[in-house]
């Protein structure tokens, strides 16, 4: 298959893919309405079990495409890499500090660089600031006992939910908003260095191509993975995936009404 053809052909399958997953997601917000709205046992197993029923096609599609994309990824070939590898906009920023020559900015550039920072230090602290507050506004709603009601602690959780939705919903848009922001003030700054001259190399002298900063975060990366991979192995092997599969089951059947 042509190089091509081999992308438009991955385009294709990953936009039918988040198609799926989205279908599937929708499908679950309205089986969880259905039960809420519906009549005057709404945790019964047969109104738990028919507004979740529509869930099923979905979610079986959503689970054969990902099946798919393991085959394809398996069998067909990769894309090519000749094209420069994709980094992020402070890499490439760091990248073009240092390798232009910074004393070529007139007072004007400098200034407006000094501009962006200010910019995108902003959008940090006011994203921040959203997600702490929406968290607290969530907490304070949770910790409150007089939201909850023992005899009616489905409908309760459910209340709870339509708290916590706005909320993450606002975190959700306003860290997209930020991200976009940042995006922008970055490629300004970007668009700023690289009309300045590069630095005169030295040719006796060896750029190193990795640091030791970066040789050591390798190092723990790689020995936090190995940990992580040994307690599950151990969890595996001792039973644990049973028992925490069995708590799993007993909270989901007493939190909808089936235990």
């Amino acid at each position: 298959m042509k190089e091509k053809n081999l992308s438009v052909f991955y385009r294709f399958f990953n936009i039918i893919l988040s198609i799926s997953i989205i279908a599937a997601g929708l499908c679950l917000i309205y089986g969880s309405l259905s039960i809420y709205y519906s009549g005057p046992d709404p945790y019964s197993r047969q109104a738990v079990s028919e507004a979740f029923s529509i869930i099923s096609v979905p979610v079986y599609i959503c689970l054969g495409l990902i099946a798919l994309s393991i085959v394809f990824y398996l069998l067909l070939p990769a894309l090519s890499t000749k094209q420069k590898p994709k980094t992020n906009y402070e890499s490439r920023l760091k990248l073009l500090l240092s390798k232009k020559d910074m004393t070529a900015l007139t007072n004007e550039q400098s200034a407006s660089a000094e501009k962006e920072r200010k910019i995108r230090k902003l959008i940090k602290v006011i994203n921040c600031t959203v997600i702490v507050l929406s968290s607290i506004v969530f907490l304070a709603y949770a910790i409150d006992g007089k939201h909850f009601d023992s005899t009616e602690i489905n409908s309760s959780v459910i209340k709870a939910m339509w708290v916590l939705l706005p909320c993450l919903g606002v975190m959700l848009a306003v860290s997209l908003t930020a991200e976009i922001l940042s995006a922008k003030s970055f490629n300004r700054e970007i668009g700023l260095l690289t009309k300045l001259p590069n630095l005169k190399q030295n040719p006796n002298t060896d750029t190193p191509t990795e640091s030791k900063a970066d040789k050591k975060l390798a190092v723990i990366r790689c020995t936090v993975l190995l940990v992580g991979l040994g307690l599950l192995i151990y969890g595996f092997a001792t039973g644990g995936v049973a028992d925490v599969l069995t708590k799993a089951v007993n909270i989901c059947t007493e939190c909808i009404g089936l235990g």
